[in-house]
């Protein structure tokens, strides 16, 4: 199914021995050298911004061979918008452990006693700092303030994390959080989100602008900039700890802390040793003259706090508001009819009330060119245009069958498939359609079961047909078979024509020849594809059985529920907006990939969508 127009992250024990594991660590002497004897490139990713590299690595210590995969955290925990860009390549800072510093935060990979192996986890940044009161050992928690708002309490100190502030303004943080990995992308909060006042007893940093709302996390500061296009924004303190170890500059007289050249696969990697409070030839220096974060470079321009930092009209919330810019989408549910989003209100199409509709299950939703919207169902097709429907099903002579898979449509032009019968394409002339019937029984099509169909030419009548025995060209009579094994959806951009199938993957043909793409030979994320969409900047957007999958031409990258915020691992169709937004329809409600990164939900229990069994999603 189509609608035309990219690792779980590490589960640790939330003891609280690990609040100082970056602090517990014997001092390194300036005469120490690198204890890691080897180190391969196993996969990599260079940053041509700050030109570091982001690698995974098989390392050798004490004669063991471990994994080290900086990479694979990264994507796996937000990327560049949890993390920002490497500041450092690969280091060992304290002997036996690597490091790596982004913009954001530091990862660190080092052994956990309490778990008895190496882990990978983000250094608790801010503990680093402290900064406040109420008895932590690291003083870095803010007693006595509490949000009332609805939320979730996490950690030891009470604290809450909530889409809304103390004083009741909406912020997104919560959503911000759990879509980037929660506590084991920021911690546990140190304070509730509240209008940051520099008052006696409260977390601040000294250099940062007061009157913003911010919440101050172990390894995090979220800070609201309202009206901008990404509100929550994070605090660079990977820039700020780095700052701190390697005082008044001196980050910059390692080689580790400057621009390098890229990484190859299977190139020996020379773990850089660097030493906290020494520059790169030992000599001790000294701290800078305050202890709490300098000012860094901010996220975003904005200076000033954003208007509306004061409690207003919406201090009561009453469910979670969720804004993406677009202004219309449809879903398609399994079985309870469509919904309609027009930015503000919801509407439901339903067999009961809305009888022109032929069934509540959808399978396929196309918007044409001319506005007209287009409904695959299990009882037949139906079109709207304005305020008029149209209804076709086997009554309609030509017309396959009645559990349409799929509908696509170019100039006066439309296919669909069917679950059983074929296929069937027609002419719109006017308020008609003349339909033609191709199955087994009378063409060379493939397999009557047609899962998708894509028209590439409308004046030759050049079509691509996602079988159940294959994908294959229908050039205006002619048949052209490739592949001899189930297909499910299909996407062309560029001269290429992408077809996934239910568990071999995605292939690409250029005409010539074919690539394919599989969990074995890529970063894929699964090898069933459901739906293929492909963006203005070429960009392919896969719906797998295990998230989203996004292709740029280089790298995989991958959208689960376990890193990233999207609602479900099963996702079965997914479309682009106007604004660049990636709409998700999941069997746990809708996902909505903002353009600041960071994932939205729509689901019964936060909006007015009737139903989280989706099936289809197409955008106006």
């Amino acid at each position: 199914m189509r609608c035309l127009n990219r690792v779980r992250p590490i589960v640790g024990a939330l003891a609280l021995t690990v609040l100082l594991f970056g602090l517990a660590t014997a001092p390194i002497h300036a005469q120490e050298t690198t204890t890691f004897t080897s180190a391969v490139v196993t996969k990599n990713y260079y940053d041509e911004t700050l030109e570091h590299n982001i690698p995974n690595l098989r390392v050798i210590r004490n004669g063991q061979t471990h994994e080290v995969n900086f990479l694979d955290h990264y994507n796996a925990t937000g990327g560049l918008t949890r993390w920002g860009f490497p500041t450092s390549e690969v280091v060992e800072e304290e002997t036996g452990n690597l490091a790596q510093y982004y913009q954001r935060g530091v990862v660190d990979w080092h052994w956990r006693q309490d778990l008895g192996r190496y882990v990978m986890e983000r250094r608790l940044a801010w503990d680093f700092f402290g900064g406040g009161s109420g008895g932590s050992v690291d003083l870095g928690v803010e007693p006595g303030r509490f949000n009332p708002h609805p939320g979730e309490e996490i950690g030891p100190w009470g604290h809450k994390v909530s889409d809304f502030s103390s004083e009741g303004i909406y912020t997104g943080f919560k959503s911000f959080f759990e879509s980037l990995g929660g506590i084991q992308a920021f911690g546990f909060p140190k304070t509730d989100a509240r209008i940051d006042s520099r008052s006696l007893g409260t977390l601040y940093i000294e250099a940062a602008t007061p009157g913003f709302i911010r919440q101050y996390f172990q390894a995090a500061v979220l800070e609201f900039h309202q009206g901008s296009p990404e509100p929550v924004q994070l605090r660079l303190l990977g820039d700020d700890l780095r700052n701190l170890n390697y005082p008044r500059d001196s980050w910059g007289t390692y080689a580790a802390f400057r621009a390098a050249t890229p990484l190859a696969l299977g190139q020996r990697y020379v773990v850089q040793r660097v030493m906290r409070g020494f520059n790169s030839i030992g000599q001790p220096v000294a701290p800078d003259p305050t202890p709490t974060p300098r000012p860094g470079t901010p996220v975003a321009p904005t200076a000033t706090p954003a208007p509306g930092a004061t409690p207003g009209p919406t201090a009561t919330p009453t469910q979670v508001p969720v804004t993406p810019q677009s202004a219309s989408v449809w879903f398609g549910t399994s079985d309870r009819g469509l919904a309609h989003f027009d930015g503000t209100n919801w509407r439901t199409y339903r067999t009961f009330k809305d009888p022109i509709l032929p069934d509540d299950a959808i399978n396929d939703i196309f918007i044409a060119a001319d506005g007209s919207k287009w409904f695959a169902t299990q009882s037949g097709l139906a079109r709207l245009h304005g305020t008029t429907w149209w209804l076709f099903d086997t009554s309609t002579a030509g017309f396959a069958g009645n559990e349409v898979t799929s509908v696509h449509v170019l100039g006066n032009l439309v296919w669909i498939g069917t679950d059983g019968d074929g296929a069937s394409f027609g002419i719109i002339s006017g308020s008609t359609i003349r339909w033609e019937k191709l199955d087994r029984d009378n063409s060379h099509i493939l397999s009557d079961i047609v899962r998708d169909v894509l028209i590439i030419d409308e004046r030759l009548n050049r079509v691509w047909l996602a079988t159940a025995s294959g994908a294959a060209i229908f050039n205006d009579g002619i048949w052209q078979p490739f592949q001899n094994i189930d297909t499910t959806s299909l996407a062309a951009h560029s001269g290429k024509v992408w077809v996934g199938t239910n568990g071999h993957g995605v292939s690409v043909y250029n005409g010539v020849t074919w690539t394919d793409y599989t969990t074995t030979n890529s970063d894929i994320a699964s090898d069933t594809i459901r739906d293929i969409t492909i963006g203005p900047d070429r960009r392919v957007w896969l719906a797998t059985s295990n998230g989203v999958s996004v292709y740029d031409g280089a790298r995989w990258t991958n959208y689960n529920s376990f890193a990233s915020g999207i609602t479900s691992n099963d996702v079965y169709s997914i479309a682009i907006d106007a604004a660049g937004q990636v709409w998700a329809a999941t069997d746990e409600g809708a996902s909505v990939l903002l353009t600041s990164g960071v994932w939205r939900p729509y689901q019964t229990a936060n909006s007015d969508i009737h139903d989280d069994a989706l099936r289809a999603v197409a955008v106006e």
